[in-house]
């Protein structure tokens, strides 16, 4: 049985980003925040970029997150399949 994941705290982290932006400076409704995941190359292993890690804590590579001030968040994720389990796992 897979388990539900509470993301309660990297929620809470990611208003408080919010909160902190608009405090600092004057922000329209439709502006946007993106978060950038770490990528994957064939040189090194793969680490997570620490700030997308903090306010996610996802840990898929080369997977994007954008918020916007009116509460919409939207997760990007790559559809690699077969071809990326090909190259990264064999």
């Amino acid at each position: 049985m897979i388990q539900k994941k509470d993301f309660s705290i990297q929620k809470a982290r990611r208003n408080e980003l919010l909160e902190s932006i608009k405090r600092e400076h004057d922000v329209a409704q439709e502006s946007l925040v993106l978060l950038v995941a770490g990528f994957e190359t064939d040189r090194t292993a793969f680490w997570q970029e620490s700030s997308f890690l903090y306010y996610t804590d996802i840990t898929e590579a080369a997977t994007a997150l954008t918020l916007d001030f009116a509460n919409k968040t939207s997760l990007y994720i790559p559809n690699c399949g077969e071809v990326r389990e090909k190259w990264i796992y064999s």
